[in-house]
């Protein structure tokens, strides 16, 4: 089965008020009268931020988690910004995912910033006049009343597709084939450009716990974490179970003796070298950076967007 065949294009917008205002070249310039030239020539900008809020704070933060955790299940996405492969073996999760933030999000983290959003808004007012020249830093109009800021706040999915319109045929057969093709091509290179990118995910995981491994035998690692471990453990695992959407054999092969090389493994066996684990596990590690590179000096480097 093909890469088209094995996953399903996920276009997500997360929709939200922002907090970041350029400062205007004529208040920055009176704010600093000795750097005015560098403002006119535009060689100085500055902004600010708006507001200071816990509450909207913790949507933005939920926002990035959300969208990493997409990311982490599906495949690279060289589509376009906002627009997530997903294997068919994932679909039900991230749908029953997304459902479940959009509720949360909309129910509850919105509706707790805007009840507190005039009170913030208000001590942002008094913040700025305290400071010199901040009456010309504060800007009423920058801040949108309760009800507007509820329609600010958005996320929006939706399934789409990159196939060739069937209705084309009936206006052209030549242009619906030369359509097609060019199609075709895309996915054939997106394919060859996630083979590259799926790589170098794995390789830039293995040579993380490489690195770490190597600071405990010399001393110099402050603090091994257990992230060294399971980030690339959940990575394989992912992997295995359903991110392989381009039947890569050879780096299957890899991450199946990585996956095994880490089985029961924890963060205080690496530690404290239990049973000369450590050793074993960096001779894993080398065998695996050895393949790896090998497969990304075989890869085209080639990416292509279908917009």
């Amino acid at each position: 089965m093909s890469l088209q065949d094995n996953t399903i294009a996920y276009q997500v917008s997360f929709h939200r008020w922002g907090i970041e205002r350029k400062i205007k070249a004529g208040i920055l310039s009176s704010l600093l009268p000795d750097e005015r030239n560098l403002v006119e020539s535009k060689m100085l900008s500055a902004s600010k931020k708006i507001i200071q809020s816990d509450e909207y704070n913790k949507i933005v933060s939920q926002d990035g988690f959300v969208a990493r955790w997409l990311a982490e299940r599906s495949v690279p996405s060289i589509l376009k910004k906002g627009v997530y492969l997903i294997p068919l073996a994932f679909v039900d999760m991230v749908n029953e995912k997304m459902e479940s933030y959009k509720f949360e999000r909309q129910e509850v983290l919105v509706p707790a910033f805007l009840a507190v959003y005039s009170d913030q808004a208000y001590a942002a007012r008094e913040m700025f006049y305290l400071t010199t020249g901040g009456s010309q830093l504060f800007d009423s109009l920058e801040y949108p009343t309760v009800e507007k800021m509820a329609t600010l706040f958005s996320l929006e999915t939706s399934y789409i597709s990159f196939d060739v319109p069937d209705q084309l045929k009936y206006v052209s057969e030549e242009l619906f084939r030369r359509e097609r093709e060019r199609v075709e091509q895309a996915w054939q290179s997106a394919e060859d450009a996630i083979n590259t990118l799926l790589v170098h995910e794995c390789a830039e995981l293995v040579d993380g716990l490489q690195v770490a491994l190597k600071g405990l035998n010399d001393g110099t690692l402050k603090k091994f974490r257990e992230a060294n471990v399971e980030n690339l453990r959940e990575w394989s695992q992912l992997f295995l179970q359903a991110r392989n959407v381009t039947n890569n054999e050879e780096l299957e092969k890899v991450v199946q003796d990585i996956n095994m090389s880490l089985a029961n493994v924890t963060r205080d066996d690496l530690k404290h070298d239990r049973s000369s684990l450590r050793q074993f596990v960096q001779g894993a590690l080398s065998q695996a950076q050895v393949e790896l590179k090998g497969m990304l000096e075989n890869q085209p480097e080639r990416l292509i967007q279908f917009e």
